[in-house]
């Protein structure tokens, strides 16, 4: 889902989900919602919460692919009420899962970035993490828009996704922005509060 903004009114979000098909697991995700709040500098505050079953493997991570001048900053990561300790860059996707647990950070190859975490225990887990991403605004000629995608290539399945963007200048309505939905099934609508709001309809 795109959004532009008309008349210069305010900064625009554009929304695309990239999704990839799946194959049956035993780890999942359950339901995923993702929260974005834009503020003056064109930064997104991104706050992600995945309610899963993991059941295999060390960690969960969470790929940003071909980011260019946009640049992926980790700030925490909790589950059951437990914050992870942040090592920041110096995360080893080769640890074992007891090195890694109660642990994040993030790797950066090129102008791709992960956001990683550990998995500990196996079994049913809640998932909250907060990131930031720069530039998440493009200035165009005449407006503002944002080409973003907030689903990266998934190699779990994910049941429900729910997407809400808002803006700290102000509400996105009809009158000063656009939005375009597009590589998912599911809806893209303008919300009371001035928020977009997606939520995925079909098999993810």
């Amino acid at each position: 889902c795109r959004i532009l903004m008309k008349k210069l009114l305010l900064i625009v979000a554009l929304l695309v989900f990239s999704i990839v098909p799946v194959h049956a697991s035993s780890t999942q995700i359950n339901k995923m919602t993702i929260n974005c709040v834009i503020d003056a500098n064109g930064t997104g505050t991104f706050t992600e919460v995945w309610d899963m079953e993991a059941n295999r493997g060390t960690e969960v991570y969470k790929t940003f692919k071909n980011m260019n001048d946009q640049s992926v900053s980790l700030i925490s990561v909790s589950e059951g009420g437990k914050k992870y300790q942040n090592i920041g860059n110096n995360w080893d996707v080769n640890a074992s899962r007891s090195e890694k647990k109660d642990k994040c950070g993030i790797t950066q190859s090129g102008s791709s970035y992960e956001i990683c975490f550990g998995i500990g225990d196996y079994g049913h887990k809640t998932y909250t993490f907060v990131y930031k991403v720069a530039h998440l605004v493009n200035q165009y000629s005449d407006t503002q828009g944002i080409n973003y995608a907030f689903m990266g290539d998934m190699s779990i399945p994910v049941s429900k996704v729910m997407v809400d963007v808002k803006s700290e200048l102000g509400s996105f309505t009809a009158d000063n922005s656009d939005i375009w939905g597009f590589g998912y099934e599911g809806r893209c609508d303008y919300m009371e509060n001035g928020t977009i709001h997606m939520l995925s309809t079909g098999k993810i």
